[in-house]
């Protein structure tokens, strides 16, 4: 696994409902089954991260060509000893999209829900802006961005 980027800073407003949140992010489309109740808030008041998107390089799952999310997230955890990072939530991917190139292509993944069976995620249409999926099937090709994320120094 590889740095895509460098280390960016986002903001999140834990008082601002989901669909706030949703809304503020200038989506094109968002899957409707994302809701509070399956993705509840993470925290509270205004929390400062930093985020860095992380590539998978290592082996494939041989049944479905997809990147094995336990060495993913393990990765992630490992990537600093210092100043760790852990495996987003969605509440980092909506903070963490208003600041990347609205023209990239790449797959962004939070795979810290992974646990409750169902990971978001954010892909580029063909045409039109970005769009908030979630995908039960947790099968991520090695084209994926990783989100890693921590508390600002």
């Amino acid at each position: 696994m590889t740095v895509v980027s460098n280390i960016l800073r986002f903001t999140i407003d834990y008082s601002k409902t989901l669909e706030e949140r949703i809304a503020a992010c200038g989506l094109s489309a968002h899957q409707p089954t994302i809701t509070a109740k399956l993705f509840p808030p993470a925290g509270n008041g205004i929390v400062v991260f930093e985020a860095k998107p992380f590539m998978y390089t290592g082996p494939l799952e041989p049944d479905c060509n997809c990147c094995p999310l336990r060495d993913v997230n393990r990765f992630i955890a490992e990537a600093d000893p210092d100043r760790p990072w852990e495996p987003a939530h969605l509440d980092h991917l909506l903070g963490y999209l208003p600041l990347i190139d609205p023209n990239r292509v790449t797959t962004i993944a939070a795979t810290g829900d992974a646990a409750r069976g169902t990971v978001p995620y954010i892909f580029w249409a063909v045409r039109g802006g970005p769009v908030l999926w979630i995908d039960s099937d947790l099968e991520f090709g090695s084209d994926t961005d990783f989100l890693g994320v921590r508390l600002a120094a």
